[in-house]
């Protein structure tokens, strides 16, 4: 039987899967998922954790905003794409004039575009638990090589570098997570070649690995994130989500789904900022078997975002949970920030979408549109945007 998540009010969502998954939204909480537990090994490592290394101060200088703070600009659409390849989309990334774009379901996980004709340039990433296989794709990072992409699974709890320029569907490099690295639930590359991430247990909300598992530094806590006495692993589900970065800024950014917050972490000065709207709630949830049950009546946050060298871009829901369960065809709001957090605007999409992707050097946003076949659509971010984070 497939595990669930609950959610007070007889709502119900599969642990395993992706954010969005076929007009459902999903739990990531893959651990539980499994009915794992730790053992008293992994348990000492997570007593380690808590006492060893570098813990970094989280700050002060957050932002809090709402919708009326914001001005709103259209986006304008310049071309509309059918992928009749890609039947069960789940994640898009966009790197050197090429589009990745990841599915949920088939004998390939990944598909190579070319986002100018929609044509597929390549297919990567074998189905399966065997030799040279990737089970499931969680998330993208860009990495360092101006050839190569990473792909993260979750189920296989592994790191996978992918060619991104010649037809060969297998990774050249993997990652193995093992120890308390199997704890780590979603990955992004430093310029140290180190790896930023968040744990499925613990007190810290970001940790730095090695790529050969070590603790590296630790940043931020999960404690007095949300009123009351809750464990740390209840508050870290509350505010679970995915992580990006912009190496060369030194910048880690990390969305929540059920909270409309990000955070971008400093890794120069080790300082964490929030930033909080446009509703600036905390999710009403209560504990029911020793995991947070979210109530149907709070609100879908943020469901796909991108980083680039000088912003943040995240495609905001706002719907309530109950009404996501039963229809959910994307959303159309994509709250654009500074790399600092600062919130800038809202850019409107005239289509609902599912995933989104940036090119700030080709001042455009790509887009999954899921109807009866999947869509790519190609968005011009407008002029004034860039005059008002002073990018000429």
């Amino acid at each position: 039987m497939e595990a669930v998540g609950h959610i007070a009010g007889g709502y119900q969502m599969p642990l395993h899967a992706q954010v969005m998954n076929n007009r459902k939204f999903q739990f990531r909480a893959y651990w539980r998922q499994k009915n794992y537990f730790l053992s008293p090994l992994a348990l000492l490592f997570v007593f380690i954790l808590n006492f060893s290394c570098n813990r970094k101060p989280d700050g002060s200088g957050n932002f809090v905003f709402s919708f009326k703070n914001l001005d709103e600009y259209p986006l304008e659409m310049v071309n509309v794409v059918e992928l009749v390849d890609v039947v069960n989309p789940i994640h898009i990334c966009f790197k050197y004039e090429k589009l990745i774009i990841g599915e949920s379901k088939g004998d390939t996980l990944i598909h190579i575009y070319d986002p100018n004709s929609g044509k597929v340039i390549s297919k990567k990433g074998i189905n399966g638990y065997g030799p040279n296989e990737i089970p499931s794709v969680w998330n993208f990072d860009r990495g360092f090589s101006d050839s190569t992409f990473w792909a993260y699974s979750l189920e296989g709890k592994s790191f996978y570098e992918f060619h991104l320029l010649n037809s060969d569907p297998y990774p050249i490099n993997q990652i193995k997570q093992s120890e308390i690295f199997f704890l780590a639930m979603g990955m992004t590359w430093t310029m140290d070649t180190t790896l930023i991430t968040f744990l499925a247990d613990g007190p810290d909300k970001l940790v730095e690995f090695s790529s050969d598992g070590e603790i590296l530094n630790k940043y931020g806590l999960w404690k007095n994130m949300i009123p009351g006495d809750f464990e740390d692993f209840i508050v870290a589900d509350v505010h679970q989500g995915q992580i990006k970065g912009v190496p060369s800024k030194e910048k880690y950014v990390k969305i929540s789904v059920f909270r409309d917050r990000i955070e971008i972490l400093d890794k120069k000065t080790g300082k964490i900022t929030l930033s909080d709207g446009p509703y600036n709630e905390i999710p009403k949830f209560e504990v029911i078997s020793g995991r947070p049950s979210i109530s149907s009546q709070s609100y879908l946050a943020f469901t796909s975002f991108d980083v680039s060298e000088n912003m943040i871009t995240t495609l905001f829901s706002g719907e309530k949970l109950e009404k996501v369960d039963r229809v959910r065809e994307g959303e159309n709001i994509i709250i654009l920030y500074k790399l600092s957090g600062q919130p800038i605007c809202i850019l409107k999409s005239p289509f609902p979408l599912i995933n989104i992707t940036l090119d700030e050097v080709g001042r455009r946003i790509f887009g999954l549109v899921e109807a009866e076949t999947t869509k790519l659509v190609e968005l011009k971010i407008p002029e004034k945007v860039f005059e008002m984070i002073n990018i000429n």
